[in-house]
């Protein structure tokens, strides 16, 4: 906290964005351009047993390994001290085990061109050791629309306001959750600490009795923030941010679309890090006691402070237009939308896929005449983002006569 207020003191422009926690870091390096990836390969290398070795033989002598430290000042005092006989031309690189990879070089694509070339490396390394094999799906099952809305449903209830849901069933989701050792695996912590602030330390593994493993997951937080709280600190909401959901793939949880879309690429990416570090000789992260001093790290406690005070009004809530490509619907569909909701958008007009292609959207051709198609929309609607909140029911159509229970 003592090095982001001297960094905004010093700032130039008082209504420019706060400087990185990595800022001095990247001073201390000296060169004009700094590149840091949370490299797969890398990552994967680094959180094994034999990590720091296999990173010295696979990626060279111009390259710094240097151990896990927290992010920002100790990390950059870490990377002073271990810099101060070396001669910076010989050095192409930093390796910081079970973090990341930094290169440097006064052109930028020179640095650019360096990060390629010592991340296929590492690619190689993986490659070599027939590691690249991920599991597939054998075969798959398909939650119903109504479990996926029990499940959002008592999550929501956790985190203490809506949340959404995406199912990633594809082969390698499947795959990887059908792997006995996978929620185990999982367990022992995230690809780089940095993910935490997004994932949460574990994923929750989703059973057929939801209760039971919501419960459980949440009494494995509250006992995982008993064990290392410090005094001041308040727990976070106990809300699992994925899943491992047996035969049906891995799902994301967040109370954003932004977020939901954030935890969906770390968990894809997570998985197939899981199986190769395995395979390299066990999956090694950084301990527990790391993860949650990320995790409830001051700096990253008030970035969330932050993006909670000004969510938008409809935030987390899922909302069906229909007759939504045009006028009164799609009108009513952008407000939706710009209050934060996610919107799934029908209507007969085929434009309608195109006109609401994005993260927060789903656009849908469906004949809201038909029940079969407003079944098939609304399945879609509910693995896209978990339920339905809101419906505008906009489209012109004229039903016989019923009773309202009925209609």
């Amino acid at each position: 906290a003592d090095m982001v207020r001297e960094q905004k003191a010093a700032m130039i422009n008082p209504s420019a964005p706060t400087p990185s926690v990595e800022a001095i870091l990247h001073a201390i390096i000296p060169f004009k351009f700094v590149d840091h990836t949370h490299s797969d390969a890398v990552v994967t290398m680094t959180n094994t047993p034999n990590g720091e070795r296999s990173a010295r033989e696979v990626l060279g002598k111009r390259v710094i390994i240097a151990p896990y430290v927290m992010p920002g000042f100790v990390l950059a005092r870490q990377i002073f001290e271990l810099s101060q006989d070396i001669d910076w031309k010989a050095i192409d690189a930093i390796v910081l085990l079970n973090h990341g990879i930094f290169t440097f070089n006064d052109d930028a694509k020179a640095a650019y061109e360096k990060m390629i070339e010592l991340v296929s490396k590492a690619e190689a390394f993986i490659e070599a050791n027939k590691l690249a094999k991920i599991l597939k799906a054998k075969a798959r099952i398909k939650p119903t629309s109504l479990k996926m809305a029990e499940v959002r449903k008592k999550l929501s209830t956790v985190f203490g306001a809506p949340v959404l849901l995406h199912l990633n069933s594809g082969d390698e989701a499947v795959g990887f959750s059908d792997w006995p050792k996978a929620s185990e695996v999982a367990d022992r912590g995230t690809i780089t600490p940095d993910h935490v602030i997004h994932t949460k330390a574990k994923p929750m593994l989703l059973t057929e009795d939801v209760d039971d493993g919501i419960s459980k997951y949440t009494l494995n937080y509250q006992n995982y923030f008993s064990k290392h709280r410090k005094p001041g600190l308040n727990i976070l909401d106990p809300c699992p941010r994925w899943a491992i959901w047996p035969g049906a793939g891995t799902l994301s949880i967040s109370s954003s679309v932004k977020s939901l879309r954030i935890v969906d690429d770390i968990s894809s990416h997570a998985i197939r890090c899981f199986q190769w570090g395995e395979a390299l000789g066990g999956w090694k992260p950084v301990s527990e006691a790391d993860l949650f001093a990320v995790e409830y790290w001051e700096l990253e406690q008030a970035k969330l402070k932050v993006g909670m005070s000004c969510k938008p009004a409809l935030q987390g809530k899922i909302a069906v237009v229909t007759g939504a490509s045009s006028g009164i619907g799609r009108a009513t569909a952008e407000l939706l939308k710009g209050q934060g909701a996610a919107v799934v958008a029908l209507d007969l007009n085929s434009q309608i896929v195109d006109m609401y292609k994005g993260d927060a959207t789903l656009g849908l051709v469906c004949d809201v005449t038909k029940m079969s198609a407003i079944e098939s929309a609304l399945e879609s609607a509910t693995h896209r983002f978990g339920g339905v909140d809101i419906l505008v029911s906009n489209a012109g159509t004229f039903p016989p006569g019923k009773m309202i229970d009925e209609l």
